[in-house]
């Protein structure tokens, strides 16, 4: 019976939220080599299916980019970048939206579990959300650190990559 009235909810749901997906949204990292120079891979391939209803609070869904569409302007440095991040065996960075909060301060607390690396961690962070028209646009800046991936911050002779990495998360999100 549980189960029944779980799955006449969820359709529910479904049927009166609006799906959507990205477009025109980027994704870019940052990161540093100790005394040396700034790595800031991007990517503009970014997918996604989420379904929100009237407000953001109920936007729920996955975001996702192939870990090897990252690139930076120095294509040795990606190359190194990609056997780091294993992407033949880790190819797709997701992050799954579960709940969304209102912050005091005026702005979203995204909560969910970001897959990278084969490691699935649980991240709550902070996100401008507006809608109009056209759309849902999504702005978040977070960190995170390799280690917490299982990912060893890669060196060259005694140069250390920072082991904190910025993530700068633009998402525009269309109907559809």
């Amino acid at each position: 019976m549980i189960r029944l009235i779980f799955t006449i909810v969820l359709l529910c749901t479904m049927t009166f939220a609006d799906q959507y997906r990205c477009t025109q949204s980027m994704i870019k990292a940052h990161t540093e080599v100790f005394g040396d120079a700034k790595i800031d891979p991007f990517t503009s391939n970014v997918h996604g299916t989420l379904s929100m209803d009237k407000t953001p609070l109920s936007l729920t869904g996955t975001i996702i980019i192939k870990a090897h569409d990252l690139e930076s302007d120095n294509k040795l440095r990606d190359k190194h970048m990609y056997e780091t991040l294993q992407t033949k065996k880790y190819p797709l960075i997701t992050f799954t939206i579960q709940k969304v909060q209102k912050a005091p301060n005026g702005l979203y607390r995204l909560h969910g579990i970001l897959k990278l690396h084969g490691v699935a961690r649980t991240l709550d962070v902070p996100a401008h959300i507006t809608q109009d028209t056209q759309g849902v646009h999504i702005l978040s800046k977070f960190s995170i650190k390799m280690t917490q991936f299982r990912i060893v911050p890669p060196k060259l002779f005694f140069l250390h990559v920072r082991n904190k990495v910025d993530i700068l998360a633009d998402l525009h999100l269309v109907r559809g």
